[in-house]
C-alpha cells in the first residue's frame, strides 16, 4: 500500500478494503490449515489420535509420571536387593 489513503477515492478504498479481506480469508484459511497438521507427524509415528495442544500435554505428562512411578519402583527393588545381600552376607 504505497498510495496514501487520504488520496484514494471510496472505490478504491472499497477495492483495497475488499482485497485486504481476500487475503486475510486466504490467511485464516493457512492458520487453519497449519493448526489441523501441525501434529501429523507425530500421529504417524505414534499411531495417536491427539489433535489438541491440550491432549499431547497430557498425553506427555501421562509418561512423565509413569517415568518416574517406574523409577521409585526400580529404587525401592534396589534397596530391597541390597538387604537381601547383607542379609546373605551375614548367614
Amino acid at each position: 500500500m504505497t498510495e496514501k489513503l487520504s488520496k484514494l477515492t471510496k472505490a478504491k478504498l472499497i477495492e483495497r478494503i475488499g482485497e485486504m479481506e481476500e487475503q486475510l480469508d486466504y490467511l485464516s484459511q493457512k492458520v487453519e490449515y497449519l493448526e489441523d497438521t501441525k501434529y501429523d507427524e507425530f500421529k504417524t509415528e505414534l499411531g495417536l489420535t491427539y489433535h489438541t495442544d491440550e491432549e499431547w500435554i497430557n498425553y506427555i505428562k501421562r509418561i512423565q509420571d509413569l517415568n518416574a512411578e517406574r523409577l521409585r519402583d526400580c529404587n525401592e527393588l534396589s534397596n530391597i536387593l541390597k538387604q537381601m545381600n547383607n542379609q546373605r552376607r551375614l548367614i
